[in-house]
């Protein structure tokens, strides 16, 4: 696959508390010192969120964003996924949340794909766009029936983003493009030429990690 080297910049995120929606209401996510707020049932809506799955763990919504936290996996064939979309659709969206793995749960030895993943242009599960900031690489991917394990791998790059570190991400879409940075740094631009998916919810997901999100915004693109 070829990584597309010339990368625009994304559209600032600070007029996002304005014109978009910020992801973080404390009347919904519980005491900003309290305790986290009751796990969030499957299919049940928490003002701007729904959780999909749980993976048979948790989806809690924080004062701050969301943290996912499937069951743990103990055997390589078993797998455990927490998913979390926003209730609004976006078409050209500008996307930002800051993530990071709180732990890997599988035993004895995890993937390193388990850990954050960043969702848009979410129509169901098996049809969204990611970026995942793994231990040995990052990867852009979107969820696509389509392909063999219904998973088609966009573009990848080799810099390691360690269990533990928060990481800063912004991505923005326009048309079948999207450009992602992570830290200000531009990461990625890559267009789509095949089926894009030019319409979608947003959200966050994780397999077999405890994970977290915060500082979450998205809005519709100008």
């Amino acid at each position: 696959m070829t990584r597309v080297h010339r990368l625009l910049a994304l559209t600032l995120f600070a007029a996002a508390v304005v014109a978009g929606i910020v992801f973080a209401v404390s009347g919904i996510w519980g005491d900003e010192d309290g305790e986290p707020a009751t796990p969030w049932a499957e299919g049940s809506v928490h003002g701007p969120w729904r959780s999909v799955f749980d993976g048979h763990g948790e989806n809690i919504g924080r004062h701050d964003g969301l943290a996912l936290s499937p069951k743990p996996s103990q055997v390589p064939e078993e797998t455990h996924a927490g998913l979390v979309v926003s209730t609004q659709q976006y078409a050209d969206v500008d996307y930002r949340a800051r993530m990071r793995t709180v732990a890997q749960l599988r035993t004895p030895k995890p993937n390193p794909w388990e850990v954050p993943w960043l969702v848009w242009g979410y129509m169901d599960p098996e049809h969204f766009y990611y970026i995942t900031l793994k231990p040995n690489g990052w990867e852009l991917g979107k969820r696509d029936p389509a392909y063999p394990g219904g998973q088609r791998f966009l573009a990848t790059g080799s810099e390691r983003f360690p269990v533990g570190k928060w990481s800063d991400v912004r991505v923005g879409q326009r048309g079948a493009r999207m450009e992602v940075s992570v830290d200000g740094r531009g990461l990625v631009a890559y267009e789509d030429k095949e089926r894009p998916y030019l319409r979608g919810n947003v959200g966050a997901y994780t397999e077999d990690a405890r994970v977290v999100f915060s500082d979450m915004s998205a809005r519709p693109a100008e």
